[in-house]
């Protein structure tokens, strides 16, 4: 009985942490991982960049620092949709040359109920 009880938490414990989920592969399609996120975001303001006629040397410093101002953490996990908000907005500022002040995109992370793996004592 007291077996059963003890699995009994343990699955409830993994399932109800996201990020236990996604570290085995069992990601929800909504959620996507820090590094993922800065690379989407880096990637969008380096195209937006060079579609805008910056080229070279001449590429905007916004571009190389998008994940910084949105202050991304490359072990979290964030919504996809945030993340794919940002990446345009980020697309966009580089497109046009506008003024970074207007990027506002401030991703939150996941909230964890543990912290994984669990330190062995």
């Amino acid at each position: 009985m007291l077996i059963r009880l003890v699995y009994s938490i343990l699955i409830v414990m993994l399932l109800s942490n996201c990020i236990v989920m996604d570290t085995i592969g069992f990601s929800s399609p909504e959620s996507i991982k820090g590094d993922e996120a800065k690379m989407m975001i880096i990637s969008n303001a380096v195209v937006g960049a060079t579609e805008g006629g910056y080229s070279g040397n001449n590429t905007p410093a916004f571009s190389l620092i998008a994940d910084k101002l949105a202050g991304i953490n490359p072990e979290s996990y964030y919504d996809r949709s945030e993340v794919e908000k940002c990446a345009q907005e980020a697309l966009v500022i580089n497109l046009t040359g506008a003024d970074i002040g207007g990027y506002t995109c401030n991703l939150k992370e996941h909230k964890k109920l543990i912290n994984w793996p669990i330190p062995i004592i």
